[in-house]
């Protein structure tokens, strides 16, 4: 085994960390909204106002703030436009290859459709150029 498949070798620990993992960052979209809406409250009040109300004394929190909210929204479209297909087709890729369950399955169907007989009542399984059913 060469070094560097060594080094980038993963290691199946389990369903506990991923779970962790998961639980914590979806916990985690809810902090940090609010967290958003308590930073940007203290940088405008504590920050951005002076120069503000100097210069463009019109631009009131609520402007403010829904000018962040058009940003964020905008970078979500940019995650659901692209990103999110990337990071799917990632995950399917790992799924594949770390043993999922479904593909084991899918292979056990696979192996019976080509038997052309039931496992569980040797009946015939006809093909595509007969009846698609199990007499």
């Amino acid at each position: 085994m060469q070094p560097w498949n060594k080094l980038m070798a993963q290691k199946h620990t389990g369903p506990f960390l991923g779970a962790v993992k998961d639980i914590t960052s979806r916990t985690m979209i809810y902090v940090s909204m609010l967290n958003f809406i308590q930073v940007t409250a203290t940088f405008y009040y504590t920050t951005l106002r002076p120069p503000i109300l100097q210069y463009t004394p019109w631009l009131n929190f609520g402007i403010y703030f829904g000018v962040l909210v058009i940003f964020v929204v905008l970078i979500m479209l940019f995650e659901y436009k692209l990103v999110m297909p990337s990071t799917f087709t990632f995950i399917n890729q790992q799924e594949y290859a770390h043993e999922n369950l479904i593909r084991r399955d899918m292979q056990e169907i696979k192996t019976i459709l080509d038997r052309k007989t039931c496992p569980h009542c040797g009946k015939e399984i006809y093909g595509k150029e007969k009846d698609s059913t199990i007499n």
